[in-house]
């Protein structure tokens, strides 16, 4: 029987304007091996929803590939409590309120949706749970920051490297788990469609990383 492959990852495994589904590195993958690969992606996907069953158990996957973490780490304008009102207040008020709130106040890590503490335990529960069913895991690391992001989130680039020091002092303490880092920080620039996603190009070198380690 043909491995199963489970990919977790957030927007950017997906298509997007500029990049069809065919440039996916996803679809690539697909396209290129035997084994079934199931498509969990999910937009604004953090490490929180690695929790729930269905991003492991309930495909009893043979391998699973994740791609989670910049919108774990980016630092915001909001805190976690303005956020959950926003989803209960109507965009005619808080529309105004974000407005203003983006011209008094700069992007901080403390207004992180997953606080660094948060992000590793969330990342040792799921790779002991895979550990524990005999999956292998290939988690893609956060890619260094462009120059554009860079620009819009001025302490982006220390807050990738924390959480990327993260994935690799976690992959030391599990023999299951390999860190695959997505592009070199001087060719990132040529990788990327916008100031995060990656562009046909950018598809292409992770496809053939992970089609590598498969």
């Amino acid at each position: 029987m043909d491995d199963i492959v489970l990919i977790v990852a957030d927007s950017l495994g997906m298509p997007r304007e500029g990049v069809s589904y065919k440039n996916t590195y996803i679809h690539k993958l697909r396209k290129s091996t035997s084994k079934e690969f199931v498509d969990r992606s999910k937009r604004a996907r953090t490490t929180d929803s690695l929790q729930k069953e269905d991003t492991l158990e309930r495909y009893d996957p043979d391998i699973i590939i994740t791609q989670v973490g910049i919108v774990d780490c980016a630092p915001r304008y909001s805190n976690e409590y303005e956020r959950e009102l926003f989803k209960i207040v109507p965009s005619t008020f808080t529309n105004p309120y974000m407005s203003v709130m983006k011209t008094v106040r700069t992007r901080k890590a403390k207004r992180q949706y997953v606080p660094p503490s948060c992000f590793k335990s969330n990342l040792k529960q799921y790779y002991k749970r895979a550990e524990k069913n005999d999956i292998q895991v290939i988690s893609i690391a956060i890619a260094s920051p462009t120059a554009q992001l860079q620009e819009a989130n001025p302490h982006i680039d220390i807050e990738i490297k924390k959480y990327n020091n993260i994935y690799k002092d976690l992959a030391d303490d599990f023999r299951n788990v390999r860190i695959l880092e997505p592009y070199d920080p001087h060719n990132v620039e040529q990788m990327m469609i916008d100031d995060h996603h990656p562009n046909a190009l950018g598809h292409e070198y992770i496809f053939n990383s992970i089609k590598e380690l498969l």
